[in-house]
Formats: structure tokens, C-alpha cells, sequence
């Protein structure tokens, strides 16, 4: 089924509790589930080698950024923390006298 599990009970008639029990309770019926969503995947990762060979640069891009982290393609974000920003609030409030 190449849609999302709402819409797969929907189609059948059934709540997606049952749904979750019959994957649960039913290996078969959990096995064929997984071949479906498999063969989702298989198909998105054809569509991508297909953008790729069209040049698509977005696909170009995903594709680095995802396989190609060996070779440097690779974005990282720099968290830098210089200063606990509520201690500084604390030390701009006046002194409170004590009881």
C-alpha cells in the first residue's frame, strides 16, 4: 500500500487500533506490511537514482548529504554556549534584602 495507514484502514473499513492488533497478534499480516512499505522505499530510491541521472541538483544534494558523509559531504551546526543566559539575568536583578 503506498499510502499512509489511516487511509489504508479507511479504505478497508477498519480503525487502526484493529490495524495495530492484527500486526501485533498476526505475524503474516505484519510480514506483508513490511514487503508493502519496502517496496515504497524500493520505489522512492529508483525515483531519486532517476532525478540523480537527470541532474536534478536537489536529489544531487540529498544524496551527498546522506551517502556521502565518508567524502566531506556533510552539514554540521556549531552550537557555541558562551554564557548561561539565566545566571546573567540573575546577576542584572537588583539585591533583595533578606528577612
Amino acid at each position: 500500500c503506498a499510502c499512509n495507514i489511516s487511509a489504508a484502514c479507511k479504505k478497508v473499513d477498519i480503525s487502526r487500533r484493529t490495524y495495530y492488533k492484527w500486526c501485533e497478534k498476526n505475524p503474516e499480516f505484519k510480514d506483508a506490511v513490511t514487503d508493502s512499505q519496502d517496496a515504497l522505499i524500493d520505489l522512492a530510491e529508483t525515483k531519486l537514482q532517476q532525478n540523480i541521472m537527470e541532474g536534478k541538483e536537489q536529489s544531487i544534494f540529498f544524496f551527498l548529504k546522506t551517502k556521502g558523509k565518508s567524502r566531506g559531504y556533510v552539514e554540521t551546526v556549531e552550537n557555541n554556549i558562551q554564557f548561561n543566559q539565566f545566571e546573567e539575568a540573575m546577576k542584572s536583578l537588583p539585591d533583595r534584602p533578606r528577612k
